[in-house]
């Protein structure tokens, strides 16, 4: 899957090659979907910011507007807890690969903003609006 923005891609790329150690903390499952106008929202990107702190977990949106949080390169999931949401979104990448790339200027609010990671689990159905 390719990305046309690099914030939080840059930033998933650091977190999951940082920490590949056995030695994790509470984590639990973290899926989902993002819709925007009752479509699915393709190559979005979440980031999942631990309120209390600790790292954060990172998903991507496919093709169907579904995701699944990833602590590091071999977990998947997000803290026990609650969490701040950040979304960004994708774009069309550009053929010219060697071209850099603007991403759209779009402001999006995104439902619920806020999320708490339960031990057994947590499913979240986000909506986006243009603002």
């Amino acid at each position: 899957m390719k990305f046309a923005h690099t914030g939080i891609l840059t930033c998933l790329i650091l977190c999951l090659l940082s920490g590949c150690g056995s030695d994790l903390p509470p984590i639990a499952p973290l899926t989902g979907t993002v819709t925007m106008g009752g479509k699915p929202y393709v190559n979005g990107s979440l980031m999942f910011t631990p309120t209390n702190g600790g790292r954060p977990s990172l998903a991507a949106t496919d093709e169907n507007g579904k995701f699944e949080a990833m602590y590091n390169l071999n977990a998947s999931g997000a803290l026990i807890g609650p969490h701040t949401v950040t979304f960004e979104p994708g774009g069309k990448v550009e053929e010219d690969e060697f071209k850099p790339y603007a991403p759209p200027a779009q402001n999006f609010k995104l439902t619920p903003r806020e999320v708490t990671v339960e031990a057994g689990g947590t499913e979240v159905a986000f909506t986006l609006k243009q603002s």
